[in-house]
């Protein structure tokens, strides 16, 4: 049972952690047009100009963050290759205990000379949604510990070209010695196996960027990645984000997708968690391993090539992925 499938008006304290101290790595839980409401609501609301199609002034006024992406809030456009490729408008809602009223961070939003802020009662929808499933990943005769409620919208690029572009971009607004950090880091990406790991990692980025010592680093990595097929990927994909998990306490996904994939890992093998607007695909992470013991999924993300690439039938909403989560 790697995959997990129930109601959400069936989920009850534990029925998750439950799941995935058994061995599932991730749960389809339908949401019964509920989800699709939702993701008129942050998606397709005009009043809302998302930061994909706003000026980049704005999405540096929106900005909250640090050099940390985990931590960042508001607009966000980050491309480095193998680490995450996307532009983003990330929420982070706080809720003090008992009755006191939510805190909304950033609460507002410049677009040009006005400014937009989600309705409370919006919020409100997502926080009902996220209680749902942190009840349901705690177990039972467990106390529910207070976190914060992440709501993240994520525009990926459907064309291989564009996303190389804007990482190159990236890359040229740098100084001298932040791109020669950023031409290791892309080099870091074609890591498999033990090598993929931080030291390993950063010493083999080094010696690619030497052209005697470049020849040894590539037989190494190919004998790393023939050992082990968690970095294995077909000709016709590229890695957006490589395995990894996810600090929070979990993360739910769902959204509109043309040829991004999110794969989890079995133990095994990679297999595709079904992102829709019907259902939302939810897995644990650090903070469910620390608090409850339960075994943070492997996951990655994809972009799948091939000719032609495919057309948006919506710029606004194409390759979007909703992500609703615990923190």
């Amino acid at each position: 049972m790697a995959i997990f499938e129930i109601g959400l008006d069936d989920l009850q304290q534990g029925v998750l952690a439950a799941a995935f101290l058994h061995g599932a790595v991730a749960a389809i839980i339908r949401c019964d047009g509920r989800l699709r409401a939702l993701w008129q609501r942050l998606l397709e609301n005009p009043a809302e100009t998302l930061p994909w199609e706003a000026p980049l002034i704005d999405i540096a006024r929106n900005h909250h963050g640090s050099g940390d992406i985990t931590v960042s809030l508001g607009d966000v456009y980050y491309f480095q290759p193998g680490l995450h490729g996307y532009i983003a408008r990330k929420l982070e809602i706080d809720r003090p205990p008992g009755a006191g009223p939510a805190a909304l961070h950033p609460s507002r939003f410049h677009q040009g000379s006005s400014t937009y802020a989600p309705p409370a009662d919006l919020i409100d929808e997502c926080c009902a949604i996220t209680d749902r499933i942190s009840l349901a990943m705690t177990p039972e005769r467990e106390e529910a510990q207070g976190y914060k409620v992440t709501v993240q919208r994520l525009k990926y690029q459907s064309s291989s070209d564009d996303l190389g572009l804007l990482t190159e971009l990236t890359a040229h607004s740098l100084g001298r010695w932040g791109r020669l950090g950023f031409a290791i880091d892309c080099q870091r990406q074609h890591l498999a196996g033990a090598l993929a790991r931080k030291g390993p990692a950063d010493l083999y980025g080094l010696l690619m960027m030497v052209p005697l010592a470049r020849n040894v680093a590539q037989a190494a990595n190919t004998l790393a990645g023939r050992i082990d097929g968690r970095y294995r990927i077909n000709d016709d994909q590229r890695v957006i984000e490589g395995p990894h998990v996810d600090s929070r306490l979990f993360t739910g996904l769902c959204g509109r997708r043309a040829n991004i994939h999110t794969q989890v890992y079995t133990g095994d093998r990679w297999e595709e968690l079904p992102v829709g607007l019907d259902s939302i695909a939810v897995f644990p992470g650090r903070l469910a391993e620390r608090r409850y013991g339960l075994p943070a999924t492997l996951h990655r993300v994809l972009q799948q090539g091939g000719d032609p690439v495919p057309k948006p039938d919506d710029p606004r909403t194409s390759n979007v992925t909703l992500l609703l989560g615990a923190t």
